[in-house]
């Protein structure tokens, strides 16, 4: 298992501006519709609110940004309040391997603090033992085959070759692509 973990703090005065100065357009940017509805019900304090969720977006982000597959946005992240009054980080994309997700916040009158910890599954790791990237059939993609079984998640290829040429190739592949290795053909004196 892999822990990864992500803290924020952030002025309250400095989210209070930034909603006086740019209204609507802030908060349609940064809270989805059900985070504003609960911090405008908050009234007196609900900067302290938007900056709890703000800096809850900013741990979000620290923790998970390396498995998330899509592009970052703000809405991506949304804090709901349980009914045991425990703060939930919604996440609302595709996060590579993800386990668990915990949140903690809280805040006082000049700050407000977030921290979030995931945990994520090992992956399983692929391993193609027996491939023939240097045969002249995979001339006209074989890049493309090879950065796409990468995507995949094969985490190992082995390039196996059968001869003095096609061992020379499998050399040659596996010294473009660090997770490409080679194996050749031993060409002994006594076989030949």
């Amino acid at each position: 298992m892999k822990i990864s973990c992500g803290t924020d703090i952030i002025e309250i005065e400095r989210i209070q501006r930034s909603i006086e100065n740019l209204g609507e357009k802030f908060l349609q940017t940064i809270f989805t519709e059900e985070e504003r509805k609960y911090c405008e019900a908050r009234k007196v304090q609900k900067y302290q609110h938007y900056a709890a969720r703000f800096a809850a977006k900013e741990a979000a982000f620290k923790a998970l940004s390396g498995a998330i597959k899509e592009g970052m946005d703000w809405q991506l992240f949304e804090v709901k309040k349980c009914e045991n009054g425990k703060p939930e980080l919604k996440v609302n994309c595709e996060v590579r391997n993800l386990e668990n997700v915990d949140i903690s916040i809280s805040h006082c009158k000049q700050y407000a603090v977030a921290n979030v910890v995931a945990t994520f599954k090992e992956p399983i790791q692929f391993f193609d033992s027996h491939a023939h990237y240097n045969d002249e059939k995979f001339e006209v993609d074989r890049k493309q085959i090879i950065q796409q079984i990468y995507e995949e998640d094969v985490s190992k290829v082995t390039c196996v070759g059968y001869d003095v040429k096609s061992s020379e190739f499998a050399i040659q592949i596996a010294n473009e692509y660090n997770f490409v290795y080679a194996t050749v053909r031993h060409f002994s004196k006594r076989y030949c």
